[in-house]
């Protein structure tokens, strides 16, 4: 008897890794990990970078398993455009990700059903242009906001200060104009609460997201699990606050007079033919993610760009004479003057590749046959493009490991040029939807702090560099303390 029972143990030990090593053939090779987790224990504390290491192995495009999800990595140029634009037809929303999934639900935008996606990013971005992105109104509603940082930084008298939290209030109050239709000043409550709230989830517990989503066994083991769920949590405080502002607005509302995003989507909540998915529960949703979008962007890149100033005292004052001759000391910079800025330009798309904050961006194919280097994967195979293996390639970006602003630049005219491989914001149906806005946010936002303030640390202060980041959803600044005083 005994000895039935250890054969019957081997044949199913033996049946469970013939299962778990068994591929669908439409699947490009890659490492499988070990069952229930797949590579999830192996990404280490820089998983772009593992991803990246294990292409010399396995080829430029791969499979891995994380958890028990087979999952594409694209770390080439060429295979990511071909993918999200050649064959964008094929694409679909985000794979499916246990902490995303667990507060969205389907609904919002960034974690959203492709059915949804369909009908609310159309509706997003034109609600954006009509809030005036790209234009004067919106470019009124920053400059509002850096006024009210300006104070704030002279009420320090000169001294040595974390600027963490105050960068993510000026990027929060920016969307909570946008999209709620108020400020707060940086004292409030309920501003300190939300940006802590925000924090909280994809900084300080950013990995343990990040591999929680990757392998959805992890969200039962501490301390995952408890991540996971403050993660839900606070979410959901967040929508208390939405739930409250979308309340006032319904008790003012005025179709002649559309103050923000709530009001937009109000007035198509009212439309008697509109879509089903202009539900409140999808509002708050959506409220969510572009509020924390827009805050994580702005405020981790400023944090970045002050790092850089310090590290590269050349480009700053590169910047600086090309901030006084352009604008100079008593002018509200604009976006038209950034053509004439090359330099200033140059510096924040170098920053941009250089601190890419979502290194890993991640889709799903909708129907069979999306095809990667003549393979053609199943209907819905995940899909993560590694943005900053593109950043990281020499043939693109000659010593990527380098602070090099002026690879930017054209050398015969001097004038600022774009590449088409710089793409932190992504690309495809999965790109940024508030790429405008953030660049628009963060060059007038620098321009302003460059135009009234000597940067500087203490003496003797650590000076944390541009690899000293932390990894997790975002690419998250370190710690650092700043001198900042009035231009003399």
């Amino acid at each position: 008897m005994f000895v039935v029972i250890i054969a019957l143990f081997v044949a199913c030990i033996t049946r469970l890794f013939l299962y778990w090593y068994k591929r669908d053939s439409r699947l490009p090779p890659g490492p499988r990990g070990i069952p229930m987790l797949g590579v999830t224990p192996f990404l280490g504390k820089q998983p772009a970078k593992t991803l990246m290491e294990w292409t010399k192995k396995y080829g430029k495009a791969y499979t891995v398993r994380l958890g028990n999800q087979e999952t594409v990595i694209l770390t080439d140029y060429e295979d990511i455009y071909d993918v999200h634009i050649r064959q964008t037809g094929k694409m679909g929303a985000r794979p499916p990700f246990t902490v995303f999934d667990a507060y969205a639900k389907g609904q919002g935008i960034v974690f959203a059903t492709p059915d949804v996606i369909k009908v609310h990013r159309p509706f997003t971005l034109h609600a954006l242009r009509s809030l005036g992105v790209g234009k004067s109104a919106m470019e009124n509603r920053i400059h509002q906001e850096t006024t009210y940082l300006i104070q704030s930084i002279r009420e320090k008298k000169g001294k040595s200060f974390s600027p963490k939290n105050l960068f993510l209030y000026v990027a929060l109050n920016i969307s909570c104009l946008n999209f709620l239709g108020e400020r707060y000043s940086y004292d409030d409550k309920t501003l300190k609460t939300t940006g802590t709230l925000l924090i909280r989830g994809l900084r300080d517990n950013g990995m343990y997201i990040l591999l929680t989503n990757t392998c959805s066994y992890l969200a039962s083991i501490p301390p995952f699990k408890n991540a996971m769920k403050g993660y839900v949590d606070d979410m959901h405080r967040i929508a208390d606050l939405a739930q409250e502002k979308i309340q006032e607005h319904r008790d003012s509302y005025d179709e002649n007079d559309l103050r923000d995003y709530i009001d937009i989507f109000l007035r198509e909540m009212k439309k008697e033919d509109h879509h089903l998915s202009f539900n409140e529960s999808q509002l708050k949703t959506t409220l969510f993610g572009l509020l924390e979008a827009g805050s994580q962007t702005l405020s981790c890149t400023l944090q970045w760009c002050m790092i850089a100033l310090l590290n590269y005292p050349k480009y700053h004052k590169l910047m600086e004479k090309e901030v006084n001759n352009v604008v100079g000391c008593g002018k509200k910079v604009s976006i038209a003057d950034r053509k004439n800025m090359p330099y200033t330009q140059a510096f924040l798309y170098e920053l941009m590749r250089k601190c890419t904050l979502v290194k890993i961006f991640d889709s799903c194919s909708m129907v069979d046959g999306v095809e990667v280097n003549g393979y053609k994967l199943p209907k819905n195979t995940g899909i993560y493009s590694i943005a900053w293996a593109v950043h990281n390639d020499p043939r693109f970006f000659p010593e990527p490991e380098k602070f090099k602003p002026e690879r930017f630049i054209d050398p015969v005219t001097g004038t600022f040029q774009k590449s088409k491989y710089w793409i932190p914001f992504a690309i495809g149906k999965r790109n940024c939807l508030g790429e405008q806005l953030a660049q628009m946010e963060l060059f007038i936002v620098v321009v302003t702090l460059i135009q009234n303030f000597d940067i500087s640390i203490e003496d003797g202060a650590p000076l944390p560099s541009l690899d000293d980041g932390i990894e997790g959803v975002l690419y998250t600044p370190p710690p650092i303390k700043l001198l900042m005083t009035d231009k003399e």
